[in-house]
């Protein structure tokens, strides 16, 4: 048996590493790219995809079976009020005298062997059909990233600010001590403690609710990721460096145009191919009452028939031409659509980077007001100490340090989330 000492050791270290594994498990970093892949894999409009390919994978199918030989089974009866009836005054050919009725039945096959090239390209087509589907999807989820990024950088505002709170209550609670102190030698009155207190309360409510507002947005980030929510730690993206805004090529809606238009040139080639000559192998055979093939017989008769048949539509009123026009407008509306879309972009791209060089700008101001407002706290500070300013001017100005500091936070995270939303915009 081992030693009661090595015993407690083992213990030790197991609890030490299980505990270490279990606080492992329990938190994972996300990163804002990280959150961005998952939002976008988990959305349902993914779900889309495999039924859109299955619906397009049959359309290819059925298309390929169109030009293979068809062998229908038809059969007619038929009775009418009058038929041929001929009594030729020739020498050994009886009396013909048809039968009012007729009856048949017979398998009709058809083989295509040429179509002008339709199948072919009609295949083409819903293969392009299919791509601008997927594309389609892939536009609306590429719209889910600024939603994410708003979250995100939201979530790390308020860890910023709870920080600015925790600093500022520290202060509190350390000058509290100072001033129970003060109190206890007859240097300031009960009133002051109790304005500190004020304020102490005021600084945890409003922590507070800074925790309550990122336990809000934790919680949409993790139905949008499907991360546990108590299990997310976020963490801030590395500064994005200088963008270039007016280069947009990299948007999926613009290889989405290029398919729309794609598709609407192999819809004009379609045209085209519908007014080339086609051509087709046909038989048929069964049996008929009276023979079919034979003028002379009334009896129920087998007979068969094949041959070749063309055809070839050599005018179609115009028809041609007015579809192609309708295509032409349908390629003139989707090159309008790329031009709104561009304009769009460049719009916006401008403005994010009009705001981006704005908050650039502002940080040298926001830090110029917090070193001055430190300076004037330190002041204050001293006056009060001489009995020269009261408690409630030395909160005053700490309360205004405070709103500078969560006022650069939020310019700094804005900075960083509006450099982030451009370089998305642009899909860099």
């Amino acid at each position: 048996m081992l030693p009661k000492s090595v015993n407690i050791f083992i213990f030790s270290v197991l609890f030490l590493f299980c505990t270490n594994v279990n606080l492992t498990s329990q938190s994972q970093v996300l990163t804002l790219d990280k959150a961005i892949e998952l939002t976008v894999a988990k959305n349902k409009v993914n779900n889309k995809i495999p039924l859109l390919l299955q619906s397009s994978n049959n359309e290819i199918e059925k298309y390929k079976k169109q030009n293979l030989p068809t062998v229908t089974w038809n059969t007619q009866f038929s009775i009418q009020s009058e038929n041929i009836s001929l009594d030729l005054p020739i020498p050994g050919i009886d009396p013909i005298d048809l039968p009012l009725y007729k009856a048949q039945s017979t398998l009709d096959a058809n083989y295509v062997v040429y179509d002008g090239g339709v199948s072919k390209t009609l295949i083409e087509n819903e293969k392009i059909k299919a791509k601008i589907s997927e594309q389609s999807i892939n536009v609306q989820l590429y719209n889910l990233k600024d939603k994410v990024v708003e979250i995100y950088y939201n979530i790390i505002l308020a860890d910023r600010q709870k920080e600015v709170l925790d600093s500022s209550l520290s202060i509190l609670h350390t000058k509290k001590e100072v001033m129970n102190s003060m109190y206890s030698n007859g240097v300031i009155m009960k009133s002051d403690i109790d304005k500190i207190d004020i304020e102490i309360i005021k600084t945890e409510q409003n922590i507070a609710n800074i925790i309550s507002g990122k336990k809000t947005l934790l919680n949409v980030l993790s139905n949008l990721t499907g991360i546990e929510e108590n299990t997310i730690v976020v963490n801030e993206p590395e500064a994005i460096g200088n963008i270039d805004n007016t280069d947009w090529t990299n948007r999926p809606e613009l290889n989405l145009f290029e398919l729309k238009n794609e598709l609407l040139d192999h819809s004009n080639k379609i045209i085209d191919l519908k007014n080339k000559p086609k051509v087709a192998l046909f038989a048929k055979a069964g049996v008929g009452y009276p023979n079919p093939l034979n003028f002379f017989d009334t009896s129920f008769s087998p007979f068969a028939i094949g041959g070749v048949n063309v055809i070839w539509n050599i005018w179609d009123w115009k028809r041609t031409k007015i579809d192609k026009q309708k295509i032409q407008i349908e390629k003139d509306l989707v090159d309008n659509d790329k031009d709104i879309f561009d304009e769009n972009i460049k719009l916006e791209s401008d403005k994010l980077a009009s705001q981006i060089s704005g908050l650039k700008e502002n940080a040298k101001f926001d830090n110029k007001i917090i070193e001055n407002q430190k300076q004037i706290i330190t002041t204050v500070e001293n006056q009060y100490k001489n009995g020269v300013a009261t408690i409630s001017d030395y909160l005053t100005e700490l309360s205004k340090k405070n709103i500078s500091e969560i006022n650069k936070a939020i310019h700094d995270i804005e900075l960083e989330k509006t450099q982030y939303k451009l370089n998305i915009l642009l899909n860099k």
